[in-house]
């Protein structure tokens, strides 16, 4: 539980960064510019997403939270990829690319964890998309009157296993919101573990 206190502390703060940094880069922003726009929009759905995990997990629904983490994880690797370089033009591919997913699963995982890879992303982020996809789909299944049937169930993702591949995910926001805008996001107190 201590260490889902020291992740929960940071997805708190970090959330906090990303309100102040826009707070004070204010009218410099350029909505029109489509990499300053799509990295709002993905920082604005960073705080909405992490406010949700962090309520279903003090509701002891970790596992029920996936779908949201699996979107919070891929939201930081398009806002690494998208702040590394040809802002604009990888901004408009990925706007592209969810355009024509739509009718899909909002990520295609090999593209995410190859994108993941060659930004030199934690291995444990990376590992963690098969995980917690697993453990969605088969976990607690005990707390059926049945599951006890069925071999080889999952426990699900305990509140800590979530909360800490979250704080993951949001260090990787913020390296990407700072990337752009060196400076504006005060990242310098977020212990940044990895890369």
């Amino acid at each position: 539980m201590n260490e889902s206190r020291g992740s929960m502390s940071l997805l708190s703060s970090a959330k906090a960064k990303i309100d102040n940094g826009f707070s004070r880069l204010g009218p410099k922003l350029d909505f029109t510019d489509p990499a300053q726009r799509t990295l709002m929009l993905l920082a604005s759905r960073t705080i909405s997403i992490s406010n949700a995990v962090v309520l279903l997990s003090r509701h002891d629904l970790s596992t029920e939270a996936v779908p949201l983490l699996f979107s919070l994880i891929g939201i930081a690797a398009q806002m690494r990829w998208i702040a590394e370089k040809d802002h604009s033009q990888r901004a408009r591919e990925f706007s592209s690319e969810l355009r024509q997913s739509a009718s899909g699963w909002f990520w295609d995982v090999a593209k995410l964890k190859e994108k993941m890879a060659r930004m030199d992303f934690d291995s444990q982020l990376i590992d963690a998309l098969d995980h917690v996809l697993l453990e969605h789909i088969e976990g607690n299944v005990e707390g059926l009157p049945w599951g006890h049937s069925l071999p080889e169930s999952r426990k699900g993702l305990t509140q800590d296993e979530l909360l800490d591949v979250a704080a993951l995910a949001i260090r990787h926001v913020l390296k990407a919101l700072d990337a752009f805008w060196p400076g504006s996001f005060e990242i310098a107190s977020i212990e940044m573990e990895g890369k």
